[in-house]
């Protein structure tokens, strides 16, 4: 089965993004170019939400999600989530902020079979999730759910040593991840202002 989960607000108005040292910038005009992130859950659902998109190499995607007023998550209208996926990397990062460029925090899904194209990136998700909070506190969620999945079999070893590894990444390795995170967002932001300066 597959459910369109989610549309971009499409008069979201200024946004603005307060980068790494902690300088606030207007972010310019949204792409027009359009991707989907393709989630696959064990239980064979699969879900779908188009984003913006800002990057997209060969093995690094960025796209960009606002909330608006009639979102499907109950979350304030003000929210915009940046989506961030490697093809190798066992992890996919959310960088979740208000339009004025504050923080509300960072999601991480645990993944695998991750692929790239120039339609957007398809993934499976592998249950564990983490909630980052501003002030860099990781939290775990959803262990219940790997535990279950795992004595059930429907997480294979394979799964579960990737789980355990991700878990180790997010939870000890949590500044490089950031950074890597938005870096990955400002080299985006950047492409596209250069892109509309030269237009």
């Amino acid at each position: 089965m597959v459910v369109v989960e989610a549309a971009f607000m499409t008069d979201s108005g200024p946004q603005f993004w307060i980068d790494q040292d902690g300088e606030t910038t207007k972010l310019p005009q949204p792409p027009n170019k359009r991707i989907l992130e393709v989630k696959e859950q064990l239980n064979g659902v699969v879900r779908q939400f188009e984003l913006e998109c800002w990057l997209n190499h060969r093995d690094l995607i960025v796209g960009r999600w606002v909330a608006g007023n009639a979102n499907p998550y109950g979350l304030p209208s003000d929210l915009v989530s940046w989506g961030v996926w490697w093809r190798l990397r066992p992890y996919g990062i959310y960088r979740i902020h208000h339009a004025d460029g504050q923080l509300y925090g960072y999601r991480a899904d645990v993944l695998d079979r991750v692929e790239i194209s120039t339609e957007g990136v398809r993934y499976r998700d592998l249950l564990l999730d983490a909630w980052v909070t501003p002030d860099r506190k990781v939290f775990l969620e959803d262990e219940d759910e790997v535990a279950v999945a795992s004595l059930s079999g429907q997480l294979s070893s394979r799964d579960q040593r990737r789980i355990a590894r991700a878990r180790l990444l997010l939870t000890q390795g949590w500044d490089r991840i950031e950074t890597r995170v938005d870096s990955a967002i400002e080299s985006a932001i950047s492409a596209i202002a250069d892109k509309t300066h030269r237009d």
